[in-house]
């Protein structure tokens, strides 16, 4: 599929969607057979493993999935990753992916753990413990599961950041941590805009680069190394703690600790 059901303001569509209104439906679902013949010319000419580019997989109406998985377990069979949304996992779609008897991986937009981020800034009605859910019924069903998080939102704080990391740590998933940045047209690029938070003049960043907000309740340095430091405070013992924050804290004095 092409495009996405969701208006998240942190993120491009919802500028693309204004961009094209009016223009036709902004989801789309490829031809079957159109994506049958692109998956068989890839297959044939080398592939070990297959990414689906979709903005939420499991967006698709569920007949167009099974008539999918079907095809591919019977003649594809090979290592198969997606991404989706938490709100659109059911167990009956986790199942259908699960059945085909092949290793697939499912990553989900998390962004943040905590409730009032995802309601407030991100126009996210997704619960905490539906996120939980989703994590735990992926894994039951022995798929593979990632996740995408986000810090640096306007208003964010160092607590609130720490209820991502815990989050992650309770599901025991691998992530991938991204820097917000606001975007033309997103709608939280106005909230800043309003609030002062940024100019409109700075330069466009990658997410790994370090916040261009003002005025917020953590520094943009303290943002940029809590970023760097993510893996360590999502993967090891919470004992480990005060090491990881000095390593945070005072990176250039503590490079041997943080390599250890």
């Amino acid at each position: 599929s092409r495009g996405c059901v969701y208006n998240c303001s942190y993120c491009v569509n919802s500028a693309f969607k204004e961009i094209y209104k009016g223009l036709g439906k902004f989801f789309r679902v490829r031809p079957f057979d159109n994506l049958q013949e692109a998956i068989k010319n890839r297959v044939q000419a080398g592939c070990d493993m297959l990414q689906l580019q979709d903005e939420c997989f499991f967006s698709v109406q569920y007949s167009v999935l099974e008539r999918f998985c079907k095809w591919y377990q019977k003649e594809v069979r090979i290592p198969l990753l997606v991404q989706t949304r938490p709100e659109s996992v059911t167990v009956e779609k986790v199942k259908l992916l699960a059945d085909m008897g092949v290793p697939v991986q499912v990553s989900c937009g998390v962004e943040s753990g905590s409730q009032r981020i995802l309601r407030n800034i991100c126009n996210r009605s997704t619960k905490i413990e539906q996120i939980k859910n989703v994590f735990h019924l992926i894994k039951k069903y022995n798929l593979r599961s990632t996740a995408y998080t986000m810090i640096g939102f306007p208003t964010e704080t160092r607590a609130e950041v720490f209820e991502t990391i815990h989050l992650i740590r309770e599901c025991k998933i691998d992530i991938s941590m991204s820097i917000f940045f606001p975007f033309q047209g997103v709608p939280l690029r106005k909230y800043c805009l309003e609030n002062k938070y940024i100019t409109g003049r700075e330069e466009t960043r990658t997410f790994t680069d370090a916040s261009i907000l003002q005025n917020q309740p953590m520094s943009q340095q303290e943002i940029y190394n809590l970023r760097r430091t993510y893996s360590l405070y999502t993967r090891l013992p919470e004992e480990y703690f005060s090491q990881i924050e000095l390593c945070e804290r005072d990176h250039e004095n503590h490079k041997e600790l943080f390599n250890e």
